[in-house]
C-alpha cells in the first residue's frame, strides 16, 4: 500500500506497537529521531554518521547517543541514502528521513510492506549494512563537528575535520619503521600544511592517548618527496587514529590487530568514501 499523507504517523505507530526489536536504516537521524522512531532495546539503527552528514546537521550525535544509551545498536553506513523500516509484522520503504523537515515540511511517500517474505528480505538488507558499529566514545566525539540544521536546503559548510583514521603500511623500514608517511592531501586537509609549508620542516606536538599528558615534539621530515613524522610505537599493520587538539597539536592512538576495535576501523577504512585519496594507504575522516 502506498502512503503519501502523514507518513511519519504510520511509521511511529508501527514502531511504538513493536514487542520485538526493530530493524531500521535511515540516512538522516536528526534531533527528533528518537521521538519519530521509539525503538525497543536491542533494535538495529543504521544511519549516515559520516563527517559531512554530521557537520551539515543531517544526523545528530545527541540523538544517536540517546538511542545508544537506551540499548539500541547503532551503526554508521557512509553514503547511505535508503530509508527502510522493518517492525514486527509490517515494514516501510520510501523517502522519509527521521527528521523534523521530513515530518513537517517535505512531501514524502512510503510503501507499506505486509508480506512476511518481503519483510524478511527488508531485514536482510538492513543486516547487510551493519558494517561499522559505533561505540559510545565515537558518538560523543562526533559532537565536535556537529552543526544543527537550521533551514531546509540551507546547510553550513563542513568544519575542518577533527579525527582522521589511517592505516600504517610499509614505512621507512628497519629501525625507522615508526617514521610514518602521511599522504600530501592528508597533510593539507587534516594537519593544515601545504607542500610549501612542509618543506620548512614544521614541528608537531603529539600525545599518545595510551599515555595521557606525555607530549613529544616531532619535526616533519622530507624523505625523497615523502613527508613523514615519527610516531613512537608505530609499526606496519597498525591503524592510527589522530585527533586535533589545537594548532599543530594532535593526539593519536595506535590500534593493533588484537585490539577490540581493529576490525571495525578496518571496515570503516574499506568502505568510507574519500574523494581526496588517489592511491596507496587507506585514510579517511570521521
Amino acid at each position: 500500500m502506498l502512503i503519501t499523507k502523514n507518513v511519519w504517523s504510520h511509521i511511529t505507530k508501527a514502531a511504538t506497537a513493536c514487542i520485538k526489536p526493530s530493524h531500521v536504516a535511515v540516512a538522516y537521524y536528526s534531533e527528533s529521531g528518537g521521538d519519530l522512531l521509539p525503538l525497543k532495546k536491542g533494535s538495529t539503527l543504521v544511519v549516515d554518521a559520516s563527517l559531512m552528514t554530521v557537520s551539515s546537521g543531517g544526523t545528530s550525535p545527541k540523538a544517536l547517543l540517546a538511542a545508544y544509551d537506551s540499548g539500541i545498536e547503532v551503526f554508521n553506513a557512509p553514503n547511505l541514502h535508503a530509508k527502510v523500516f522493518a517492525f514486527d509484522k509490517v515494514g516501510f520503504v520510501g523517502s522519509a528521513n527521521a527528521s523534523a523537515n521530513s515530518e513537517k515540511l517535505l512531501i514524502e511517500a512510503i510503501y507499506r510492506v505486509d508480506d512476511q517474505a518481503e519483510l524478511k528480505r527488508v531485514r536482510k538488507f538492513i543486516e547487510s549494512l551493519k558494517l561499522y558499529p559505533l561505540t559510545r566514545k565515537e558518538i560523543v566525539s562526533l559532537g565536535d563537528v556537529y552543526s544543527p540544521q537550521k533551514k531546509i536546503g540551507k546547510y553550513p559548510s563542513p568544519k575542518q575535520p577533527t579525527i582522521m583514521v589511517m592505516e600504517i603500511t610499509s614505512e621507512q623500514g628497519g629501525a625507522r619503521n615508526s617514521q610514518v608517511q602521511v599522504p600530501l592531501p592528508a597533510w593539507a586537509s587534516f594537519f593544515g600544511f601545504q607542500k610549501s609549508e612542509l618543506e620548512k620542516a614544521p614541528v608537531l606536538q603529539l600525545e599518545n592517548e595510551d599515555s595521557p599528558g606525555s607530549h613529544v615534539y616531532r619535526k616533519i621530515v622530507d624523505h625523497d618527496h615523502n613527508y613523514t613524522v615519527e610516531l613512537p610505537g608505530a609499526k606496519k599493520g597498525m591503524i592510527a587514529v589522530f585527533k586535533r587538539k589545537g594548532p599543530r597539536q594532535f593526539s593519536y592512538r595506535l590500534v593493533q590487530q588484537h585490539d577490540a576495535d581493529y576490525h571495525s576501523l578496518s571496515m570503516f577504512l574499506a568502505t568510507q568514501y574519500n574523494p581526496l585519496r588517489t592511491k596507496g594507504r587507506l585514510w579517511a575522516f570521521r
